[in-house]
């Protein structure tokens, strides 16, 4: 804990004393799509370019923070899956996860593997916090029945062989009660928060499909 709390003030003291020398960008506050809180540094030559530092908060929990360049993210950025506690460290220069958190609800599914094949599995970039917060938003569930012990909640997400989000279906089942499978509304996932890097095999690029597994209660 006192080492990511380090890490985040020497990271903020760098970030003022760059953001005081220039006269060049400053410091704004927004919403982001999904409600989240975003203090980041803008060009002032560039309304709205992404130049410098920015955090990203769900009320007062910080749940992201790295550079931007140009309005793109580089360098390493830390997404937090609770206070304190990183669930991935991303490289966007490398394009690659130096660090990330076992999820122990999440399978994957992969047409044509052989045995003996090299699978290297997907990864979300970014983690799945604030992903889930969009996902909710999208997913509605008027006429069910309820439950006393809940419903299992499964998301799949189908990944092209581009590292490409194609779609995001919803189905929930208990044993009584199933759904058919439900497409979600992605066009407004489509954005730094839905990427991710495609599952390999032997080497190459393969489509994939991630699942996830949570928990319903309807009251």
């Amino acid at each position: 804990m006192m080492k990511t709390l380090s890490t985040l003030l020497l990271f903020f003291i760098g970030f003022v004393a760059v953001a005081q020398e220039s006269d060049s960008t400053k410091v704004r506050s927004k919403r982001n799509a999904f409600g989240f809180k975003e203090n980041f540094t803008e060009l002032i030559s560039k309304p709205g370019i992404r130049n410098g530092l920015t955090q990203i908060f769900d009320d007062q929990v910080i749940l992201a923070y790295g550079l931007y360049k140009n309005d793109k993210r580089v360098g390493r950025w830390r997404f937090f899956k609770q206070k304190d506690s990183v669930e991935q460290i991303f490289n966007y220069d490398l394009k690659k996860a130096d660090y990330n958190q076992p999820i122990n609800s999440i399978s994957y599914v992969i047409d044509s593997l052989k045995e003996g094949d090299r699978v290297i599995k997907p990864v979300k970039i970014g983690g799945f916090r604030m992903a889930f917060k969009a996902i909710f938003q999208e997913s509605h569930h008027y006429g069910i029945p309820y439950n006393s012990a809940g419903y299992d909640q499964f998301y799949i997400f189908t990944i092209n062989e581009r590292g490409d989000l194609e779609k995001v279906e919803e189905k929930l089942s208990s044993k009584n009660y199933n759904t058919n499978l439900t497409e979600l509304n992605i066009k407004r996932f489509l954005n730094d928060e839905f990427r991710f890097i495609p599952t390999y095999v032997n080497g190459k690029p393969v489509k994939s499909k991630i699942i996830i597994k949570a928990k319903l209660t309807v009251s």
